[in-house]
């Protein structure tokens, strides 16, 4: 809770990040068999790299949040309520074409996946069913 207070997290569905709409995707349009939200980020797609040099890093990572995190939620609580279940849970997808170090990969741009897991994991513990990467390039082979 000190950590929603902190960062305003209970008002982020009022901000607008402009600068992000339409270059930077996260899709709500899907539902699963259980019919839980899918949230699909075109992260592969993302220009980390521009956010990071402009100084916008920040906001990102807040559009991130909202996008990946607090919408997809709120969407299954809506869901389960008007379906009379208690649903709070959704999946992540992201995809991962275009992916590369360069645009992905430098120290700045790392913030955005940090923030993902550490998000998930501190913030959200059974938000999310699952978390699935397609298109995944040869750099995250085993």
């Amino acid at each position: 809770m000190k950590w929603r207070k902190d960062e305003n997290i209970d008002n982020i569905h009022n901000e607008r990040f402009p600068q992000f709409e339409g270059s930077y995707g996260v899709d709500l349009e899907a539902h699963d068999r259980q019919g839980r939200p899918v949230a699909l980020s075109t992260y592969g797609s993302w220009n980390t790299r521009k956010a990071a040099l402009s100084g916008q890093m920040r906001q990102l990572v807040r559009y991130y949040i909202k996008h990946s995190f607090e919408l997809p939620q709120r969407r299954a609580r809506e869901e389960g309520q008007r379906d009379g279940t208690n649903a709070t849970q959704f999946i992540f997808l992201t995809d991962l074409s275009g992916y590369n170090l360069r645009v992905h990969g430098c120290p700045l741009c790392l913030q955005i996946p940090l923030a993902h897991i550490q998000t998930y994991e501190q913030r959200y513990p059974r938000a999310v069913v699952a978390t699935m990467a397609v298109n995944t390039p040869r750099i995250f082979d085993p």
